[in-house]
């Protein structure tokens, strides 16, 4: 059985979502400009100074249409980038990333995918 990748998505959406938490997926493949970008912002999370939180996730970045991805907190009207991811990975794997959020202001966390390279193919 063949399924495209909005189909899969939704399956593994719902899976994870039940399972283990909240799934996010940024579609690549598709002839989208160069430069476009999709961006899932949370809802603020209060001032939690002396009290820190962490933010873990694991992402993929396999694939010939994998352009960048990126994730932001924003705090007082800036944005700082906690991970930068711009190039693909080789092997079919899941890397995990983990980041300490300890803010005296407001905050919101950004996920941003964005269409960057072409087409490329690995040796």
């Amino acid at each position: 059985m063949y399924l495209n990748s909005q189909e899969t998505a939704q399956i593994v959406i719902q899976y994870i979502s039940l399972i283990l938490g909240y799934y996010m997926y940024f579609e690549a493949s598709r002839n989208e400009p160069l430069g476009s970008k999709a961006r899932l912002q949370s809802l603020q999370h209060a001032a939690n100074q002396g009290s820190p939180e962490c933010l873990s996730f694991w992402y993929h970045a396999l694939g010939s249409d994998f352009g960048a991805f990126n994730v932001f907190v924003s705090s007082g009207g800036s944005e700082r980038n906690i991970l930068a991811v711009n190039k693909p990975t080789t092997k079919d794997i899941w890397l995990y990333h983990s980041y300490t959020l300890e803010y005296n202001s407001p905050f919101t966390i950004i996920f941003e995918g964005i269409h960057t390279f072409p087409s490329i193919s690995f040796p």
